[in-house]
């Protein structure tokens, strides 16, 4: 593989950026989103996430552009779908493909005012998008790929974010490996809860751990929670379900999957604060005291409630970790 044409080089370095905006130098004084979110894709291309040329609005993408994001931004609010949208008009790196059956124009129609479309417009009129054929063939081989990533953090970051960007990028792959292996342990029995699972094996981080974690299982209930059911997006398409340890980690060093329940927020905390546990058969037991306190009927009406479980029975709860639960979080609430 020859390394980049001068044409593709040119072209990644005059991306159109917002300069109107407080960004600071660190930022070359330019919006950031659309190089972050080529290196998100870059990424995802390099962890085996994304084979072919087919770059979808979805999970994976918006968390790899959000972990970038966070390290140049911090938590300054931002919408991934502007830059997913807008790349389309910078050199024909980045074409939208239209939903199959949408009208002639769709994509274009989308826009009401000038602006981005809002998220239900985008998924009526968009499938995924594209990479410029000459950009998607030197995203294959690695040392192109790396002359991409160069050319970007280059161009588009100071000096003190760039090492910023790349634990980032090796956060993101350390994160693929570790949930191959939870994967992998989902084909063993389960064995001690309590005797660790080499969670704290030095080729991974707290941080890689957490978001292998978290992808497995909310990925397992396909991003519902399994008390509700509520599958909540943000505007921006970000899924608010959370990995919730049924078992604390700090407590059995175990980020099996059958360790995990995918919660909303709401949940997650009354489940971690014992106002609710699950049974046996796998149903819903809410805490004697919320009869006596200000409680929602609609809380208590989850109790004998049946707990909605993963499609792939491989990731089901483990009786052992519910029953832990219940025995040291939900009968020791006062």
């Amino acid at each position: 593989m020859s390394g980049l044409t001068d044409d593709l080089r040119e072209r990644l370095l005059r991306l159109r950026r917002d300069t109107a905006g407080e960004w600071g130098e660190a930022l070359r004084g330019g919006a950031p989103h659309k190089p972050l979110l080529l290196l998100a894709v870059a990424d995802l291309i390099e962890a085996g996430l994304i084979r072919d040329n087919t770059i979808r609005y979805d999970d994976r993408l918006l968390g790899a552009f959000d972990g970038y994001w966070r390290e140049c931004v911090g938590d300054r609010p931002t919408n991934p779908l502007q830059p997913f949208w807008y790349l389309q008009n910078d050199g024909g790196l980045w074409q939208l493909a239209p939903r199959a059956g949408a009208l002639d124009g769709a994509v274009a129609g989308a826009v009401a005012g000038g602006r981005v479309p809002t998220l239900a417009r985008f998924r009526d009129a968009v499938a995924h998008a594209q990479l410029a054929p000459d950009l998607w063939q030197v995203l294959q081989d690695p040392a192109t790929r790396d002359e991409v990533r160069a050319v970007l953090v280059g161009r588009y970051f100071g000096g003190g974010l760039r090492a910023a960007l790349q634990q980032r990028h090796d956060l993101l792959l350390q994160a693929v490996v570790y949930e191959d292996e939870l994967r992998r342990r989902l084909r063993r029995d389960l064995g001690d809860l309590f005797g660790g699972d080499g969670a704290l094996d030095p080729r991974f981080t707290a941080e890689g751990r957490s978001l292998a974690f978290r992808a497995v299982v909310v990925e397992a209930y396909t991003h519902a929670c399994a008390v509700c059911g509520t599958s909540v997006r943000t505007p921006a398409g970000r899924s608010v379900v959370e990995a919730a340890h049924i078992v604390p980690f700090h407590v059995c060093r175990n980020n099996d999957p059958r360790n995990g329940l995918a919660l909303c927020p709401l949940h997650h905390w009354t489940f971690d604060q014992g106002a609710m546990a699950v049974r046996d058969d796998l149903r819903i037991v809410v805490h004697p005291a919320a009869t006596g306190l200000v409680a929602d009927d609609g809380f208590r009406r989850l109790a004998g409630q049946p707990l909605r479980l993963p499609a792939d029975g491989a990731c089901a709860p483990s009786p052992l970790a519910l029953a832990w639960h219940r025995a040291h979080v939900f009968d020791a609430a006062v």
